[in-house]
């Protein structure tokens, strides 16, 4: 069955790598979503769930699971051969559409994405996003007749983050630092997709603030950005601004989770949604 959802497109099923994206835009026929059933084979991760895997697709919500384990006969549920040339002809109709403005959001800051890759250096090739891989991903897009869009770009590592913010040439990227482990309330979730115009006033929170023993300072960047520094000069948090305040998203080395806390400005002081408090010197 052909999924009715109208907003549905190819790749909000699955894992993909950097590569199979920039090769499905490359070939623009869909068939890298359709392989034969026969040439599937099983990836299973670390924490033992099994999904059907091919040249850089991971079918993750085409086939049925008993547990963590495919089905046994989990080749004969083959809906998947009809589904994407269906989400395949949509895409291509709407990214062709002058009309319909267009956000891609692209991600990598889902919490187990790790384990889609033997190692540190695997997975920076399949999934690490930097201002080269965005750069090739637009002459895609261009080149398969994408008009009116831009980039929503959520990041796993601040380093990441940082490379694409630095770009000034990066004007159709809207790059946000998010982390891999967070927990995420209406408001900031609002925020993070938020496509209004910027805000424009992070310079009047900028400089120094005390936390407790700490001393902070607080830099404005590009593109309506604050990159908040330790006393050692070392990215503590990053923050965005947002219609009613700020969304603050912690960088601390060694910390399991991102914190992601909301923030507003006032009597001289910065005032986050956990009752902390910056005051500034």
């Amino acid at each position: 069955m052909v999924s009715p959802e109208p907003r549905s497109m190819p790749y909000d099923w699955n894992i993909t790598t950097k590569e199979f994206v920039l090769r499905t835009l490359t070939n623009l026929d869909g068939k890298e979503f359709t392989p034969a059933v026969e040439v599937l084979t099983v990836y299973q991760m670390p924490d033992t769930t099994q999904g059907p895997y091919k040249d850089g697709i991971y079918f993750w919500h085409d086939f049925s699971r008993d547990g963590p384990s495919l089905v046994p006969h989990w080749r004969d549920e083959i809906n998947y051969l009809q589904k994407y040339p269906f989400l395949w002809d949509r895409f291509i109709r709407v990214i062709r559409d002058p009309s319909i403005k267009k956000v891609f959001l692209i991600s990598n800051t889902q919490s187990n994405l790790d384990q889609y890759a033997d190692d540190r250096q695997d997975y920076e090739r399949k999934f690490g996003i930097d201002a080269q891989y965005l750069d090739e991903l637009k002459q895609k897009l261009d080149l398969a007749g994408a008009l009116n869009y831009e980039f929503l770009v959520l990041f796993r590592e601040v380093e990441e983050f940082l490379n694409v913010l630095e770009k000034s040439d990066l004007d159709y990227v809207d790059p946000r630092f998010i982390g891999s482990h967070w927990t995420l309330n209406n408001t900031i979730a609002n925020s993070l997709i938020q496509r209004a115009e910027p805000v424009l006033r992070s310079a009047t929170i900028a400089g120094l603030y005390r936390s407790g023993e700490q001393v902070l300072e607080v830099r404005t960047a590009p593109r309506d950005t604050l990159i908040v520094f330790d006393g050692n000069k070392q990215v503590w948090a990053v923050a965005k601004a947002y219609a009613d305040g700020y969304f603050f998203s912690f960088a601390r080395e060694g910390t399991a989770e991102t914190e992601i806390l909301t923030a507003v400005e006032g009597d001289g002081a910065i005032h986050f949604s956990n009752d902390y408090v910056w005051k500034k010197i």
